[in-house]
């Protein structure tokens, strides 16, 4: 492909996603640029030829999307943004990048995100007590494990001696069929999480069913590969358990669990998605006023920050806490 500013933009895009981005990004994430790229950037900028795109026009896109959640309009200039930060400083098509004068209107709502009372936790439990699913449901709500993580993780990154998960890889795919171990979303999401009593009796227990379970006729295994994709094996080949296998040994993927936790809220009667456990988690230790740098590193944020941007809204037990502060500490007025 013969690079120029003259170029269309669709066609850039496609260079860049090739060279640039695939090589730096996890599946998950290429994955969803190619989503947002082919839904909405293309249809609206992709004729454009480089030299032709402006601040006025991406603009003019971006306020278009107004009707979408402010993350997905953020995610979307990100995409545009540093696009053409590599048209611009690294191969010199263009003399600025025109998204350094572009924003996200103030109008754009954010997504509330919610967690979990401690009655639909224990509808939840309730109705996967017996489902394959309850087993990763039950180890995201003990550790603010994201889904990818919850998969990914294997019996050898469990210490039990020194009660700490090693949570090291998330499982990802590009075409929802072939699994791969991959490195973290960031690097501080690489992180060592110390195992609570509730968490360690429930792996102890874990374990020992799934030694069980390995003895039966058929049971699945797999093997990682060295370029970190799975692939079914003898039991001899294999080289990982996986914690969280169903009852016939087959490993777990997020596609699986977000299937399966639309079936639960449909059962249940209320919202329940997987990522909804990780709230929950945040949420219950923020609001029994644990560390914030604990609950920060727990969560694999790079930041408390993040943290607090992400998770910290008044929720019903935090406003009775204020308000019990309230009357015990000021003065009383009669």
């Amino acid at each position: 492909m013969i690079l120029s500013n003259d170029m269309f933009y669709r066609d850039y895009l496609k260079f860049w996603m090739e060279n640039y981005s695939v090589p730096n990004n996890r599946d998950t994430t290429t994955k969803s640029y190619q989503y947002t790229i082919a839904k909405r950037i293309n249809p609206a900028l992709g004729s454009h030829k480089l030299n032709e795109l402006s601040a006025a026009n991406i603009q003019a896109f971006i306020n278009s999307l107004l009707p979408l959640k402010r993350w997905t309009i953020v995610g979307t200039l990100k995409i545009i943004r540093h696009s053409l930060n590599v048209a611009a400083d690294t191969l010199d098509l263009l003399v600025e990048n025109p998204c350094d004068k572009v924003f996200v209107p103030k109008t754009a709502t954010s997504s509330h995100v919610t967690g979990l009372s401690d009655e639909e936790v224990l509808k939840v439990f309730k109705d996967t007590e017996k489902r394959a699913c309850g087993v990763p449901i039950r180890l995201a709500y003990l550790t603010g494990m994201r889904a990818g993580e919850v998969c990914a993780l294997t019996w050898d990154k469990v210490d039990f001696e020194k009660r700490i998960l090693y949570i090291e890889h998330g499982l990802t795919s590009l075409d929802k069929t072939n699994w791969r171990i991959s490195p973290p979303k960031t690097k501080t999401s690489a992180r060592e999480l110390p195992m609570h009593e509730g968490l360690y009796r429930f792996l102890k227990n874990l374990k020992k069913q799934q030694e069980k379970a390995e003895k039966k006729k058929g049971y699945r295994f797999y093997r990682i590969c060295d370029d970190g994709y799975i692939v079914a094996c003898s039991q001899a080949e294999s080289n990982a358990r996986f914690v969280c296998a169903k009852p016939d040994g087959s490993f777990t993927h997020p596609v699986c669990l977000a299937t399966n936790c639309a079936r639960v809220a449909k059962r249940v009667g209320f919202r329940f998605t997987f990522h909804m456990l990780r709230h929950t988690y945040a949420t219950q230790l923020l609001e029994n006023k644990a560390s914030i740098v604990d609950i920060s590193n727990r969560l694999g944020h790079a930041s408390t920050e993040t943290t607090l941007n992400i998770y910290l809204h008044r929720t019903t037990k935090m406003a009775e806490a204020t308000n019990a502060i309230l009357d015990e500490k000021f003065i009383k007025i009669s």
